[in-house]
């Protein structure tokens, strides 16, 4: 018997316990003589190839449909070199219409009793969408990568093993990633071929987003090259086909709190300026006690017993202790802020700035009256920062009060006062700040935090005094408020109390 009977027997209707099984795979079958003309085929596989009834597909050579003609030459290869047989050979068809299908072919030689070859027999399956699938992965990669590599951010994608995926440019730059290292492959984790400055960081928010934490924009302070630098990262979970990846977003802010800091530096020599009168006015008090003191001394000469000379000695001790006290929370108030100092305290705050702007606001006839429901209460924000958000709440009364004192009755005018009270709400420090001046208008609440913003006239005002305080204060975890109250403007001030170790 000729092998083709042989193989055409196999999947005749005689043998209707051979053709069930073969109808009954979940995959597409075909058997084919030595010269590639089909002898057998399941339901399914005539449903891949477009053919209606099984006496359609029988004889056809299978190398004719091949949309590249070496295709089938690469499959027998293949073939020949495999006892086992080929795995998921994919490979493009024309089916019974002339149309293109991808598929995937698992086949091997069937032979005789001798170990002769009688042909082929193999499973198929059709991947055409599985194909159009990655093609358009593929374009929307392309894209990603386009964008990627646009815009001015470092995006990383890693899986949650640490295996690098993608990095654009300014990511490899970023964190030091060096692709072209002979020591990576598919296993190596992206963590032993960064910068070491990003190890740790980079390990702890991938823990923390993979144990259900977002991390969205945390901020990452390192030293690189003898030099302080400033990130913001944020890490997103992804999934594809049943893998978890972690991309990561990250920014070199460290130019832009440069000009941050710059402004809050002009910002507090523009309050230095306010301070000067004041603090002159404060000087010029111990200046005068030491000086009549000394005219004292050199009134009574040697006249003078020890029990006298002593005691004026303390009194120009004791004032030249307070002047120093002033110069010195002068010069504090004027220096660049630690930024990693994140602890202050409001009570403290409160009463070095009024050493300092009290007496300017009683040369103005402005009657400043103090409530501390505590000696002490220790905050999250630095405490010249607080000093400063206090400077610039006080200066920002004092106008308002001189503006309605223009327009007031002489009763009214000496009746012009600042209330301020610290105190402690739950877990926060609540700092209130009322005055008797003009009030903001309504309309004008809502922008009244906003950079460079300002009601006062040209020349009078920055408009960063109270932006600059907001950002110190949302940045400790707390809130500024700007509301009226019948006599004037109420300033309210929310900070996170810190926890005492």
């Amino acid at each position: 018997m000729k092998d083709t009977e042989l193989l055409a027997e196999f999947a005749s209707s005689s043998n209707e316990d051979v053709l069930e099984v073969i109808n009954s795979l979940p995959y597409a079958y075909y058997r084919a003589d030595k010269e590639g003309k089909v002898v057998a085929a399941s339901r399914a596989m005539l449903s891949i190839m477009g053919y209606a009834e099984v006496d359609e597909i029988i004889g056809v050579l299978i190398a004719g449909q091949y949309v590249d003609p070496t295709g089938r030459d690469i499959f027998l290869k293949k073939l020949a070199e495999n006892e086992n047989g080929v795995e998921g050979f994919e490979a493009e068809l024309k089916n019974h219409e002339g149309k293109g299908i991808w598929v995937s072919t698992s086949a091997h030689y069937v032979r005789d009793k001798n170990g002769n070859i009688m042909g082929v027999e193999g499973l198929v399956r059709d991947i055409s969408d599985e194909r159009a699938l990655l093609r358009e992965i593929a374009t929307e990669r392309n894209l990603f990568e386009l964008v990627a590599q646009k815009i001015n951010y470092a995006i990383g994608i890693h899986d949650v093993d640490g295996r690098h995926v993608y990095s654009n440019d300014l990511m490899k730059e970023t964190i030091g990633l060096d692709m072209n290292t002979s020591e990576i492959d598919n296993e190596t984790s992206i963590y032993s071929i960064i910068d070491s400055a990003f190890v740790e960081e980079g390990q702890r928010l991938d823990s923390m987003l993979l144990s259900g934490e977002p991390v969205d924009n945390v901020e990452l302070v390192m030293e690189r090259g003898g030099e302080k630098k400033y990130y913001i990262a944020s890490k997103v979970l992804l999934e594809n086909f049943g893998s978890q990846y972690i991309c990561s977003i990250m920014k070199d802010d460290s130019e832009n709190r440069k000009q941050n800091a710059q402004v809050i530096q002009n910002s507090k020599l523009a309050a230095l300026g306010e301070l000067s009168a004041g603090v002159a006015h404060e000087l010029n008090q111990p200046l005068n006690v030491i000086k009549l003191a000394v005219a004292n001394l050199r009134e009574r000469g040697d006249r003078a017993d020890q029990t006298y000379i002593q005691k004026k000695l303390a009194m120009i001790d004791k004032q030249v202790d307070r002047s120093s006290q002033i110069i010195n929370q002068l010069r504090s108030f004027g220096r660049t802020v630690d930024d990693k100092n994140c602890e202050g305290d409001l009570v403290v705050a409160v009463q070095s700035t009024l050493l300092m702007f009290g007496q300017l606001l009683q040369d103005n006839n402005i009657t400043v009256k103090t409530t501390y429901q505590t000696t002490s209460i220790p905050v999250s924000c630095d405490e010249l920062k607080l000093e400063q958000m206090c400077l610039n709440l006080l200066s920002n009364s004092r106008d308002a009060i001189e503006a309605r004192r223009a327009h007031s009755s002489p009763d009214e005018a000496s009746a012009m006062r600042i209330e301020i009270s610290v105190s402690t709400d739950s877990k926060q420090a609540v700092l209130t700040v009322k005055d008797t001046g003009t009030g903001v208008e309504s309309t004008l609440l809502g922008k009244v935090l906003e950079p460079f913003f300002t009601t006062k006239e040209v020349g009078k005002g920055t408009g960063l005094g109270l932006s600059v305080s907001q950002g110190f204060v949302a940045k400790a975890g707390g809130t500024i408020e700007l509301t009226n109250w019948a006599g004037g403007a109420l300033a309210t001030v929310k900070l996170p109390i810190l926890e005492q170790k």
